[in-house]
């Protein structure tokens, strides 16, 4: 594989104030990626931003369909062999970062590479969590070609479950590389939406737990658990 054959897609909804260091980071990688952001029928102001930004494919969806269909819009509209997905709001993202999560797939032949961010609440790092459901990804894009309909996630149309559906496919199948994206963190919903958005957070934790089942969850930590981080 080569440099020019990396995709990366960072879906986005009414991000405008924390997507461009994103996008910067992404753009300084050595292996220049293509860059696709999905706007996720943001706002105005951001949907002003994003189409002020240079060097990137920008798609937009008319109205806010979710994550999973944002992942899936820029999916499609690649050219790379290896596809990664980055979420728009990472805190202290670097362009050594990507290059972490893809040389598993380039240099060493792992079929997929999960990040998991190093600046998370306790708990979250300690059960796996962090790592099981982070949206930081990068593929073998035949992977994702042979399975696409893990962007449809069944029973929650928002499409937060879309790393679980992910995971119910890949785990245990592919050979996959977790990557440990040291001093990197994200916004937690209450410092972007209110001390209300606390619930929000504690919603999608439930559905998750809801849509997959308490014994397809215990799997899932699991094995994301038992992997060595990728050196």
């Amino acid at each position: 594989m080569t440099p020019k054959n990396i995709s990366v897609i960072v879906p986005c909804y009414n991000e405008k104030k924390r997507i461009l260091p994103v996008i910067l980071a992404i753009s300084q990688s050595k292996y220049f990626p293509e860059i696709i952001v999905v706007d996720d029928g943001s706002a105005p102001a951001s949907k002003k931003v994003l189409s002020g930004i240079k060097g990137i494919k920008l798609i937009t969806h008319r109205h806010n369909l979710g994550k999973s269909q944002a992942l899936k819009s820029g999916f499609l509209a690649s050219r790379g062999d290896i596809v990664v997905f980055i979420d728009s709001d990472l805190i202290g993202l670097t362009p050594q970062h990507l290059d972490l999560l893809v040389e598993p797939i380039l240099k060493h032949n792992y079929d997929l590479s999960i990040g998991d961010i190093e600046r998370i609440l306790f708990p979250f790092k300690l059960s796996g969590y962090s790592a099981c459901y982070s949206g930081e990804r990068a593929f073998k894009s035949w992977i994702l070609k042979q399975h696409q309909e893990v962007f449809s996630p069944r029973g929650y149309v928002d499409g937060f479950l879309v790393e679980a559906e992910m995971n119910k496919i890949i785990f245990g199948r592919y050979k996959i590389a977790k990557v440990l994206l040291k001093k990197v963190s994200s916004y937690y919903k209450i410092s972007k939406y209110g001390t209300f958005a606390f619930f929000d957070d504690l919603k999608i934790m439930s559905r998750c737990l809801s849509y997959l089942g308490l014994k397809e969850e215990l799997r899932q930590l699991k094995f994301i658990r038992q992997l060595k981080y990728f050196i």
